[in-house]
């Protein structure tokens, strides 16, 4: 984490997003002094659902970590990248995309994460 950090200083990156990962590894390399660019961490899974335990709400965080936005729950590929979930194929391919996500997990998701606050 430390190297990655540097190789992102060295590059001009000061703010860098991190999709999920190991936020005690960010923390350990922050209070050794050797995270060099600041973290907006976006939390999913286990660390999501220990932060909704723990009623931890916008604006934890401090000037090199902070929470970002949750992980954007995808259940398909990327219109930037021409790999979501078509119904007809992409312009001069017979490619249609990718799901990537299930009905059930999607189905799972949304009674844990979404339904109980939607109502």
């Amino acid at each position: 984490m430390a190297h990655i950090s540097k190789e992102f200083a060295r590059y001009g990156l000061t703010t860098v997003h991190h999709e999920g990962g190991d936020l005690a590894a960010l923390q350990d390399v922050r209070a050794a002094g050797e995270l060099k660019h600041r973290v907006s961490y976006e939390p999913w899974d286990n660390v999501l659902e220990a932060m909704i335990a723990s009623r931890i709400r916008t604006g934890f965080g401090d000037d090199w970590i902070r929470f970002g936005a949750t992980s954007e729950h995808t259940v398909d590929g990327s219109f930037f990248k021409r790999t979501m979930a078509m119904s007809v194929p992409f312009p001069g391919t017979t490619y249609k995309g990718n799901v990537t996500e299930s009905q059930p997990s999607l189905d799972a998701w949304w009674s844990v994460c979404v339904a109980p606050g939607s109502g």
